[in-house]
């Protein structure tokens, strides 16, 4: 049951990647800004390839608490957010 656990998490990764270029955030630069995170911790995000197949709370804080990230990334971080608690 775990490796599907975590393909479930790994699909919505990469549906931030998906909500950040429908928002415009094309390249690499504009989707670490968007999301108050360094360029790796985005690359990582966006291709749905993170170390524990997850997110720590620390990163999921930071894009929160970031301006600029976009309503649509948001309401997956939460929706992530609350599939996980």
């Amino acid at each position: 049951m775990r490796g599907a656990t975590a393909r479930k998490y790994t699909v919505r990764l990469r549906k931030i990647g998906e909500a950040l270029t429908a928002a415009g955030y094309e390249t690499l630069d504009e989707q670490a800004k968007a999301l108050g995170v360094k360029r790796s911790t985005a690359w990582y995000i966006v291709n749905g390839k993170n170390k524990r197949d997850r997110l720590s709370a620390k990163t999921t804080k930071r894009i929160l608490a970031n301006s600029n990230t976009p309503p649509s990334v948001r309401a997956i971080i939460r929706q992530y957010l609350a599939e996980r608690s």
